[in-house]
């Protein structure tokens, strides 16, 4: 299939008339709608779970380049779009395109989507005819009248999206409820106040990036004057449980808390990165010492490995550091070294999967990370700030 559609791709040439751009376009279109039903009824069997994404935007992300946001936005879409039959079939027959699918899905909430699927088979037709334009009148009117009849939420919750761009400047895509939005309008409005440079003649800023100057100030205060203390979140406590004889001979028995057995994924992943103490009983079961917690990563260590890794390393996630945790990519267990060529940030998912039977991670002295799948596939990933690919 794949060497007969590379072939007439290679082969097609445009000719540059209104009727051969628009047929490519519907084409394309089209091949889009395919595509997005076969990738929901890829991720609905959970297969895109077992790649290791953590959710069908994340797949996206990884495996076809697109934008957090691009991501989230077509993840939707390929869910929503199970639930309409008729707007699947109008788009994988060329009659709607992908542009109007994306006006669709705009409009069509998680609590009006049952009210859509209703009138779809009516509104559908009526849709084909129309350019974005009036797609979007439509869906306006359509999104109005579910509001009225009180099929979707008449506030919508406030949303935040903070992203960090390839260049290292940051986008911001935000929707505020009535008090937040109060909240940020009057932070704004004092933060612009005591900025001297506003209303100064020599002040060219725009509008926007004297408003983009106060939020950061509104941040910065914030961050200057709390009293909070914010480390990570709790490291899980190990108790090595020993016996006299078993401390001569170096063989305890780790009681993670978990009513799990010792040698189970889980208390292998807790001993990744813990805090150990060290309990010596005696023949009566009596706890004869009880030694002092000890972490196995240091505080200093993970600053080390988090300045490095930034985030979770695992192919295509980007989940924060505050996050994740740190894996010994040769077990603790196995007497692997405690030191930042044998650590990597992971995040409490990809931490988990692989210490599954069948999974295998492995770290180059250059912090090179090596992910072996249970089927075999193999990809890698290198630290931000490095020559970077995943294989």
């Amino acid at each position: 299939m794949f060497t007969q559609l590379d072939a007439a791709l290679d082969n097609l040439t445009v000719p540059l008339t209104y009727d051969a751009l628009r047929g490519v376009f519907v084409r394309r279109d089209r091949l889009d709608a395919i595509a997005s039903g076969a990738f929901g009824d890829y991720c609905a069997a959970g297969f895109h779970q077992s790649d290791g994404a953590t959710s069908a935007a994340n797949w996206l992300m990884h495996e076809t380049g697109m934008s957090g946001r691009q991501a989230r936005v077509n993840a939707l879409a390929v869910t929503r779009c199970r639930e309409l039959p008729h707007l699947r079939d109008a788009w994988q027959a060329g009659r709607v395109s992908s542009g109007q699918v994306g006006i669709v899905m705009a409009h069509v909430t998680a609590a009006s989507l049952a009210a859509f699927a209703e009138a779809e088979a009516a509104l559908i037709p009526t849709l084909e005819a129309l350019d974005g334009h009036d797609t979007e009148r439509v869906m306006t009117h359509f999104a109005h009248c579910a509001r009225a009849d009180g099929t979707q939420p008449k506030e919508r919750p406030g949303t935040l999206h903070h992203n960090e761009l390839s260049d290292g400047t940051w986008t911001a895509t935000a929707h505020y409820d009535a008090y937040g939005g109060l909240v940020i309008h009057d932070a704004l409005a004092v933060a612009k106040a005591v900025d001297r440079r506003v209303g100064d003649e020599h002040d060219l800023r725009t509008a926007a990036q004297a408003a983009h100057d106060a939020s950061v100030a509104v941040h910065q205060f914030y961050l200057d004057h709390h009293d909070l203390r914010l480390p990570r979140r709790n490291v899980p406590h190990v108790t090595l449980v020993l016996t006299a004889d078993q401390m001569m001979a170096s063989r305890p028995t780790a009681d993670a808390g978990t009513h799990v057995p010792p040698t189970s994924t889980t208390v292998e992943q807790i001993l990744c990165d813990c805090e150990i103490t060290r309990a010596v009983m005696d023949a009566r079961g009596q706890i004869i010492d009880y030694g002092r917690s000890t972490r196995v990563i240091s505080k200093g260590l993970r600053r080390a490995i988090t300045a490095r890794d930034c985030h979770c390393r695992y192919p295509g996630c980007d989940r924060p550091a505050s996050w994740c945790e740190v894996h010994h990519a040769i077990l603790w267990t196995n007497d692997g070294p405690t030191c930042p060529s044998n650590l990597v940030l992971l995040c409490s998912r990809h931490h988990h999967q692989l210490h599954q039977p069948g999974w295998t991670a492995t770290l180059d002295p250059d912090a090179t990370l090596h992910v072996t799948r249970p089927t075999g596939h193999h990809q890698t990933t290198r630290p931000p700030g490095t020559l970077s690919n995943t294989t």
